[in-house]
């Protein structure tokens, strides 16, 4: 069941509002990085949003080493499915195989060597991984807040890198 920013444009005009009712459609730009740059303290990312940088651009300048005006739209697909799969800590192989849902073919090899470079520039993530990692390893569990509050309790990674972010948003 996908949910309706996932349905293609040409296929949403079949959505109607019933009499008296009507939809809202609305799309923050970027607003799960955004949360996820604040959440963890990551000031070149934050830096890049309030710059009005486009951060799927610039990451793919800082992969490929190239400025971020010469940066193709499949080199931005790429570091789209970088900047989605690695904040929450998607694995080489992980982000070889979610990659091709952009339309990128990507080796392991080749994932595992971004990734690297990734979590070298974005410090923060990494760090804020390995800790949520520490804290499960000791505790068997990740406790904290959401941005706006909300208290949560993670017994896996995935769930304890994915709720602080996705349960602010």
């Amino acid at each position: 069941d996908p949910n309706l920013q996932n349905i293609p444009r040409e296929l949403r005009s079949v959505f109607k509002a019933r009499e008296g009712k009507i939809l809202v459609i609305s799309d923050f730009s970027q607003i799960e990085l955004r949360i996820a740059s604040e959440y963890v303290g990551d000031e070149k990312m934050i830096r890049a949003f309030k710059e009005g940088r486009d951060l799927h651009r610039y990451t793919a300048s800082i992969l490929l080493g190239k400025r971020e005006e010469e940066v193709s739209k499949e080199e931005r697909q790429l570091a789209k499915a970088v900047n989605f799969g690695l904040i929450y800590g998607i694995s080489a192989k992980g982000l070889s195989e979610y990659a091709k849902s952009y339309g990128i073919d990507l080796s392991v090899d080749e994932a595992q060597k971004i990734r690297d470079k990734f979590f070298e520039y974005f410090v923060s993530f990494k760090n804020w991984h390995e800790k949520v990692k520490r804290e499960l390893k000791e505790f068997k569990e990740s406790r904290g807040y959401t941005l706006l509050g909300r208290k949560y309790v993670a017994h896996t990674f995935p769930d304890a890198v994915n709720y602080p972010i996705q349960g602010t948003g």
